[in-house]
């Protein structure tokens, strides 16, 4: 699958069982850039959205964002510009 060239959003897990959102991190490859965010049930987790870095691990603050099981998580590409080649989305959960 090509990169995305606009705003685009990928299903990325159904929990299974109640979790804890602790951060989210996001790192790319490229000239490019782009922004992030992570959806809890079609609703954005960040106030607002992270640009991951291009040779370090971008990380948001602490969060405390309880996930219940059956809930969805996708992964929100809100923008795009450059070249891209990887790009990853790291959740850390309890």
């Amino acid at each position: 699958m090509a990169p995305p060239d606009g705003t685009q959003t990928f299903y990325w897990w159904k929990v299974p069982t109640g979790i804890t959102i602790k951060k989210i991190l996001s790192l790319q490859t490229g000239s490019g850039t782009c922004t992030i965010n992570v959806k809890k049930n079609g609703s954005t987790i960040l106030g607002a959205d992270q640009t991951p870095g291009a040779a370090t691990w971008t990380e948001s603050t602490t969060l405390a964002v309880s996930v219940a099981a059956g809930d969805t998580l996708d992964v929100l590409v809100s923008s795009v510009a450059g070249t891209i080649p990887y790009l990853v989305v790291q959740v850390n959960f309890t």
